[in-house]
């Protein structure tokens, strides 16, 4: 039997939805389970004024994800995508809770016969710049900033704002948009937001200057942006400014933690709080380079330190004093961000998987005391300890990656050190929802 799939009714009072034609993530008459992307949109949100409603940045980039409730062969209604950019550019349809999407055939005898709303996932982003346009995909192209959240369950109970790195990004942002996984764990509606590292390693040393951040300080940042420039002897090309003003960008912003709009078929809220942050221990690097004049902190990835031009380099070099920073400054920060956000906000920490295979060092005592904190696998303990000890005191919660990846095998499922595989990342987002879901 056939069951037709809707777009199904979304509480709007005076706003509509204006639509792109849809474009499709699998073939007609293809088998497909339950649970997974069959379809996408972009769309906008309209008031009755004809003004749109967005947030900030995320104008371009605002998105429908169509999942599909149960297995079955997917047969596509026509009349719904039209090819070309009427499919990319959310200008010339309106949502229509009546519109059949595709029908779904199925063996199951114990479904009613009558038209079955799809489920959704929306999603949103903000990108470094506008010129950095791709409509390719689901939130295709150069971003600073990805959300996505449930549809289909109410306004959003939890909003996870997510500052990492590879250890906990890949695994939240799934292979597509968000892991799909880690909603489906979640009890409550959630949003997850994801701040890229693009370009900058997101500290919790930057985290808590843009929170203080005067707009009469940001207005210091970027004028001494333009005289260091200027005032440099090495000739910039066309990488090194796309790379600078990436860090521009990523200095000035601070929405951090804004409200976001966010839209369900309850209604729309424009006024969505994160009230869980997640933070990676591993982005908390002990070097830091500090503006000279400004005081401000930046940090980058090594390897992009290897890959930055000769005038990029010297910027750096001229401009920035490398700073270390012990394991107590790091604990300091940590206690101060959790005093600025409050107790509405929980904050959880996933701390760093110490490989005992990348530990060639049988013997401890030749080192002298500055040496010795030198070592990785030292200091990466040494900061383990130190987030437990943290914990203790109860301003923050512990995701224990180290204890998940001792279980299933270090060597095997972090080989480089950083990056885990699919099932260490699965067993990560279950002990992520579970510490979420026990409060």
């Amino acid at each position: 039997m056939k069951i037709p799939l809707i777009l199904g009714d979304i509480n709007l009072h005076d706003i509509r939805i204006q639509m792109s034609g849809i474009r499709w993530l699998c073939s007609d008459g293809q088998y497909c389970k339950s649970g997974i992307p069959i379809a996408y949109c972009n769309v906008l949100l309209v008031k009755g004024d004809g003004s749109l409603l967005y947030n900030s940045g995320e104008i371009h980039d605002f998105q429908a994800v169509f999942i599909t409730p149960f297995d079955g062969f997917i047969h596509i209604q026509k009349g719904n995508s039209h090819g070309g950019l009427i499919d990319q550019l959310p200008y010339y349809f309106f949502w229509d809770s009546k519109i059949t999407i595709c029908e779904i055939e199925c063996e199951a005898q114990n479904f009613v016969l009558e038209a079955q709303q799809v489920q959704v996932i929306f999603a949103a982003g903000k990108r470094y710049f506008d010129a950095a346009e791709n409509r390719t995909g689901i939130l295709s192209g150069w971003f600073q900033r990805t959300r996505a959240w449930t549809g289909d369950r109410g306004q959003i109970k939890n909003t996870i704002l997510t500052l990492g790195i590879c250890d906990i990004l890949n695994g939240l942002r799934g292979s597509e948009i968000v892991s799909l996984e880690f909603m489906e764990l979640m009890p409550l509606s959630t949003q997850v937001i994801l701040f890229q590292d693009g370009v900058l390693v997101p500290t919790v040393s930057m985290l808590l200057e843009q929170i203080k951040r005067t707009p009469e300080n940001l207005s210091d940042l970027i004028v001494n942006f333009s005289v260091m420039i200027k005032s440099s002897t090495y000739i910039f090309e066309s990488e090194d400014y796309l790379f600078l003003g990436a860090i521009l960008n990523s200095l000035a912003n601070s929405n951090f933690l804004d409200t976001t709009l966010t839209l369900t078929r309850s209604g729309v809220n424009e006024n969505t709080p994160s009230n869980i942050v997640l933070i990676s221990l591993a982005a908390q690097p002990t070097k830091l380079f500090r503006h000279k004049s400004l005081g401000y902190s930046i940090a980058f990835h090594g390897f992009r330190l290897q890959k930055m031009g000769a005038a990029t380099r010297m910027w750096l070099k001229e401009n920035f004093y490398l700073i270390n920073r012990s394991v107590d400054e790091i604990a300091s920060e940590l206690r101060e961000l959790c005093n600025l956000l409050g107790p509405n906000v929980r904050i959880l920490v996933c701390n760093i998987a110490a490989n005992p295979m990348s530990a060639f060092i049988s013997h401890y005592d030749l080192f002298d005391k500055a040496t010795f904190k030198e070592i990785g696998d030292i200091n990466q303990r040494e900061r383990n300890v130190m987030l437990d000890e943290l914990a203790s005191e109860g301003i923050l919660e512990v995701v224990d990656l180290n204890l998940l990846s001792a279980k299933l095998g270090t060597s095997r499922n972090i080989p480089d050190g950083m990056h885990m595989t699919g099932v260490l990342e699965q067993e990560f987002l279950k002990e992520l929802a579970r510490i979420i879901i026990k409060k």
